[in-house]
């Protein structure tokens, strides 16, 4: 079912888009909030159904955004690009366990999240066997609570935890809810299968900007999207047992594609992006490394680039990645 809603969305998506991109004909994308509620109203206008259908976390999100600048100086009068890095859609990162060490102001932000939960809000407690970097949990505020399945490990206090023989699925005016036999407990199955829904909603976030163009997108002095390009492997360099003559290969062939000197490149057959610098053998002995089993890479530039790190210490200039969360709170 999951599969489905997604091809749906990203279908509706690039849909919504395509209108607006055809209509642009310049090398970068530089959108207004005109620009926007086109898109917008294009996907309300496939899925009318959509305007109706709120679930919890609809209203918050974290984006984490790094800012480009020539140095520190630049940066204090105002000269700088904010870059947009990844989306989380319906997360609130400031308030994970793993962000906790590093906020001084958890208390605020407990507060923050009791507000925006406004009621117990019921969410599947997995194992921890299943715990992963992308696993979404809440801090121990008291309106958290748990469905306990049978050998998971629950996190919140006793009288917070389920058990899932109590729950039953209901299905009322075309949304399914798990409810508690004597009415103690009630939650959209959405929310209760929570690390799911994060999975599939990071899957449509980076559609929403859209994914498919290639183009950089920026919005007043917001970096939306890099340059992108995609390549299939039997369009790159062949492998050659000559060091040598592989970097003047993988150096040629950067060049026609008039690629930048720096670059993340992720493989279908490797979970996580490489960095590349086409000035660095070793950097593309890596590469090479990741595509004996690869079939399409993506690739996207590298912003800010090493010349736009304008955060230094004892190590040299360094990237320094902001993380944040907004939330409209009703």
């Amino acid at each position: 079912m999951q599969v489905v809603q997604w091809q749906r969305s990203y279908t509706s998506l690039i849909q919504a888009w395509q209108p607006l991109l055809r209509a642009i004909d310049t090398e970068e994308l530089h959108l207004n909030a005109e620009q926007l509620a086109q898109v917008l109203a294009a996907l309300y206008q496939q899925c009318p159904e959509s305007a109706d259908f709120q679930v919890f976390g609809d209203d918050f999100h974290s984006p984490d955004f790094m800012l480009a600048a020539a140095n520190l100086e630049a940066l204090n009068r105002g000269e700088y690009l904010v870059v947009l890095g990844e989306i989380h859609p319906a997360v609130h990162t400031l308030s994970q366990p793993v962000a906790t060490p590093f906020c001084p102001f958890t208390t605020e932000i407990e507060q923050e999240v009791n507000t925006l939960f406004g009621r117990e809000r019921l969410v599947l407690a997995d194992s921890p066997e299943s715990y992963q970097r992308s696993h979404i949990d809440w801090p121990l505020v008291p309106h958290y609570a748990q469905l306990i399945l049978p050998g998971s490990g629950g996190s919140t206090i006793t009288e917070k935890r389920y058990s899932v023989g109590r729950a039953r699925l209901y299905c009322k005016a075309g949304r399914l809810t798990v409810e508690d036999m004597d009415g103690t407990f009630h939650e959209d199955l959405l929310c209760v299968n929570s690390t799911a829904l994060h999975q599939l909603l990071f899957e449509l976030a980076g559609d929403v900007l859209p994914r498919h163009e290639p183009r950089r997108i920026y919005m007043n002095h917001i970096l939306y999207k890099r340059r992108t390009w995609t390549f299939n492997s039997d369009s790159l360099p062949k492998a050659s047992s000559n060091e040598f003559l592989a970097f003047i290969q993988w150096k040629n062939w950067q060049q026609q594609q008039a690629l930048p000197r720096w670059v993340f490149i992720k493989c279908d057959s490797e979970p996580k992006p490489l960095f590349i610098d086409f000035d660095n053998p070793l950097s593309l002995d890596a590469l090479a490394t990741a595509l004996k089993k690869a079939y399409v890479i993506h690739v996207s530039e590298m912003l800010p680039t090493p010349n736009e790190l304008w955060f230094n210490d004892a190590r040299g200039h360094v990237c320094c990645e902001i993380r944040t969360t907004f939330s409209a709170i009703k």
